[in-house]
């Protein structure tokens, strides 16, 4: 059985705090996250996940790390 293609998507939420941008295109996935504490970049294609976590402070950092580790290891 085929996979279903998915719909383009093209996201985008800006508020004070917090910027979110995620697009879906010819089965490529990209997301950012920026907040003041955190800039996080998630891009997803055939050839696997790539996850760039940049922290200001040391606490988010880590909890970015875990994160990643986490993501990494579910999405192979």
């Amino acid at each position: 059985m085929a996979k279903k293609k998915k719909k383009d998507l093209d996201i985008n939420i800006d508020t004070k705090n917090i910027d979110i941008h995620i697009t879906r295109k010819d089965g490529k996935f990209e997301a950012t996250l920026d907040t003041p504490l955190i800039d996080a970049e998630l891009t997803k294609d055939e050839n696997g996940v790539d996850l760039d976590v940049r922290a200001d402070e040391q606490a988010p950092k880590i909890i970015g790390q875990i994160l990643a580790r986490i993501i990494k290891k579910k999405r192979g």
